[in-house]
């Protein structure tokens, strides 16, 4: 992810703009995935990434695994 990225995501999930995430606000990037299960979420959790961040993320982690998996070969 380049540098403004990674910008974007940080300011996304910093809704009290305060330049350091809450626990509410880090609670919230994990609830997000699991909304389904835990349908209460704080007033002040961040709403979804945006998708084409989601991707590289998504991306990143597989590229991760793939790297683990040829290291433990």
């Amino acid at each position: 992810m380049s540098d403004e990225d990674i910008e974007r995501v940080f300011s996304h999930l910093d809704k009290s703009k305060t330049g350091f995430l809450t626990y509410n606000e880090f609670c919230g990037i994990l609830t997000d995935k699991y909304k389904k299960q835990t349908p209460a979420r704080p007033a002040d959790a961040p709403d979804a990434l945006p998708e084409d961040i989601e991707q590289k993320i998504q991306a990143n982690l597989k590229r991760q695994n793939e790297e683990n998996r040829r290291r433990k070969e």
